[in-house]
């Protein structure tokens, strides 16, 4: 997947804008190139789990679609573990063909990478950027 570098900053910035909390959203885009990131509230307001209502997740994606943009992936950070899927993530992939996007704060770094969750395991997927 590909990602411009408005997207990768926007994520950092609401990465660590959350913390402790994981911060969470959908990317949008056309063509595995995420243009647009929608910021969600994390509804579960936890640092170690995330979810998105469903009515924000409806709303997010009315605006890709009105936007011409499909759903291109999902985000969510982890405050202080690495950017690998939890047991809880891979359990709550109700989207598991759409990439997964990790961003690790862990020790002050930002660590971005990419998940196929349709894999038992998860398959790490490059996340590459947009020129």
């Amino acid at each position: 997947m590909t990602i411009t570098a408005g997207v990768r900053e926007a994520l950092l910035k609401e990465a660590r804008g959350q913390a402790p909390l994981e911060a969470c959203g959908l990317l949008g885009g056309l063509a595995g190139v995420a243009v647009t990131f929608y910021p969600c509230r994390n509804a579960a307001q936890s640092p170690v789990f995330f979810t998105i209502d469903p009515g924000e997740i409806l709303s997010c994606l009315r605006t890709m679609e009105r936007a011409g943009e499909e759903l291109a992936g999902i985000f969510h950070s982890h405050p202080a573990a690495p950017a690998r899927p939890s047991a809880a993530d891979r359990l709550h992939a109700h989207y598991p063909h759409t990439p997964y996007l990790i961003l690790s704060l862990a020790g002050g770094g930002t660590d971005l990478r990419g998940f196929d969750m349709s894999q038992d395991p998860p398959q790490e997927i490059p996340i590459a950027d947009a020129p």
